[in-house]
C-alpha cells in the first residue's frame, strides 16, 4: 500500500485538492440556502454530482493513460487501481468519521458511557467532518444531520466513482462524450469550403 501511495502521490494529493476545493463550493451553497429545504436540496445534489465529475474526469484520464501504457507493454493491467486510488483520497474522511463515530458512542449525554472526552472528540470531529465534507453537506443536513453514520456511507460514492472512472479510462469508453456536441458532417464541410 505504501509503495502504491508513493508512486500515485499525484494523483492522490490532486483527488484530495479537488475535495477541499469541492468543500468550499459545497459549503457556500449549503450556508446560502439552509434556509429553504428545497433550494438546499437542490443545490447540494449540485454540489454532489459536481465532486462526483470531478473524481470521474480525473481517474478517467489516469486509466486512459494507464489502457495505453498497458498496450505498450510497459506495464501490466491493474483493474483495481481506481479503487485504491478512491480509498487512498479518502483517508482523511475515514479517519475524521471513525473518530465522530467514537466519540458519539462513547460520550452521547444518554448513552451507556458517557465520557466527557469522547463528547469533546465527537464535537470537533462533528464540526471537521462538515468542514471537509462541504459537497455532501446540503445533504446530510436534510436527510442525515444527527447521524454519525453518515459520514462513514459518504466515502462510498467517491470511491466507487473512482473506481468506475478508472474502469471506463482503461477501456476508452467516457461519459463525457455524452455532453459535447459533435459537428455534423454539413458543418465539417462548410467550414473546409471557407
Amino acid at each position: 500500500m505504501i509503495k502504491f501511495i508513493r508512486e500515485n502521490s499525484y494523483l492522490i494529493v490532486k483527488l484530495m485538492l479537488n475535495q477541499f476545493g469541492m468543500t468550499v463550493f459545497g459549503l457556500i451553497l449549503a450556508l446560502a440556502t439552509n434556509a429553504n429545504e428545497t433550494l438546499l436540496l437542490i443545490t447540494g445534489l449540485f454540489a454532489f454530482f459536481m465532486y462526483m465529475f470531478l473524481l470521474y474526469t480525473v481517474v478517467w484520464e489516469e486509466g486512459s493513460k494507464h489502457k495505453i501504457r498497458v498496450d505498450g507493454g510497459r506495464e501490466k493491467y491493474k483493474p483495481l487501481n481506481g479503487l485504491w486510488l478512491g480509498i487512498c483520497a479518502n483517508i482523511p474522511n475515514f479517519i475524521v468519521a471513525v473518530l465522530l463515530n467514537i466519540g458519539y458512542i462513547f460520550g452521547k449525554a444518554d448513552g451507556l458511557f458517557q465520557m466527557e472526552w469522547a463528547g469533546n472528540l465527537f464535537a470537533v470531529m462533528s464540526a471537521v467532518a462538515r468542514l471537509i465534507n462541504g459537497m455532501y453537506l446540503g445533504l446530510v443536513q436534510l436527510y442525515s444531520p444527527y447521524n454519525p453514520i453518515a459520514f462513514l456511507l459518504i466515502i462510498i460514492p467517491g470511491v466507487a466513482m473512482c473506481t468506475f472512472g478508472y474502469y471506463t479510462g482503461t477501456k476508452h469508453f467516457g461519459l463525457k462524450g455524452l455532453f459535447v456536441l459533435e459537428k455534423s458532417d454539413k458543418d465539417s464541410k462548410k467550414s473546409k469550403s471557407k
